[in-house]
């Protein structure tokens, strides 16, 4: 069956979109993780039912997520230098607001310098501690976990239910502060392939359901940049996170105005910088 065709049939056996909760129709499918992640053309799998409204509406905090993503720990080949060029500049003429929160404050080059990098060289720093970088990387969070969520259960979240995010940067593996676990809970890893052709861009998850309620649970890895810890579910219990780890369906039609307009703001946790790249 032709790639088009074969989407147009699964867009009529999945006619809700997975991100709203089940009440607006799919018209589109959508690519998590983003096509924009993959330094090189992303191999087809973990497709989605979508609105267009939450298919356009992740486009910016996918921006973001995007060029952390590129930020590269260890050797790098020539098609990566080439994405984190392409994301950083994509970044600057795109969202210079962001651009210019990712500044690092003079202590975080202070302790980045502290690390070494494979090459002996001094690591560089990024801040990721701005509201508008914090918030995005936890949409992303909330995006992949709905539809790993999907994936896992073959349903849809709820408008009632509720996803928890955390996330870390490559800071906490870095300094071995990612608890270990986690992957003990969750071992049966997966990546992005197609037939024989593995992703060049190395992303792995693993995901587990509750027997009895309808609660999943999902870690990624994306290369060696950041990770996410998520809980999906209508009756779990996330009350520990903060309020702000905490999303709802319908959440990825959050604008950058939003987040600003916020009176409380955001924050993530303990995460204030991430491997600079350097040649």
């Amino acid at each position: 069956m032709a790639r088009g065709a074969q989407r147009k049939r699964l867009l009529q056996d999945n006619p809700f979109c997975i991100y709203c909760g089940g009440s607006e129709p799919s018209s589109t499918w959508d690519h998590m993780p983003n096509k924009g992640m993959f330094p090189k053309d992303r191999v087809e799998g973990l497709v989605f039912p979508s609105c267009q409204a939450c298919n356009q509406g992740s486009k910016w905090f996918e921006d973001v997520a995007s060029f952390v993503g590129s930020v590269q720990w260890g050797p790098h080949e020539e098609h990566a230098i080439s994405h984190f060029d392409n994301k950083l500049s994509h970044l600057a003429t795109r969202h210079p607001d962001i651009a210019e929160e990712l500044k690092p404050t003079h202590r975080q080059i202070r302790d980045a310098r502290k690390i070494i990098d494979h090459n002996g060289e001094e690591c560089g720093a990024l801040n990721l501690k701005g509201p508008l970088v914090s918030q995005a990387m936890l949409l992303y969070g909330a995006k992949l976990a709905l539809a790993l969520h999907w994936k896992e259960r073959g349903q849809i979240l709820g408008p009632d239910g509720h996803v928890g995010v955390i996330w870390q940067s490559n800071e906490a593996a870095l300094k071995a502060e990612v608890p270990q676990q986690l992957f003990k809970l969750l071992p049966n890893r997966e990546s992005l392939r197609q037939g024989k052709k593995a992703s060049a861009y190395p992303f792995e998850f693993s995901s587990g359901r509750a027997l009895d309620t309808d609660a999943t649970a999902h870690w990624a890895v994306f290369s060696s940049a950041f990770m996410f810890n998520l809980f999906v579910g209508t009756t779990i219990n996330i009350g520990v996170l903060p309020c702000e780890n905490v999303f709802r369906p319908g959440c990825l039609q959050t604008t950058k105005a939003d987040v600003l307009a916020s009176k409380a703001g955001w924050r993530v946790g303990p995460v204030t910088f991430g491997q600079e790249y350097r040649r």
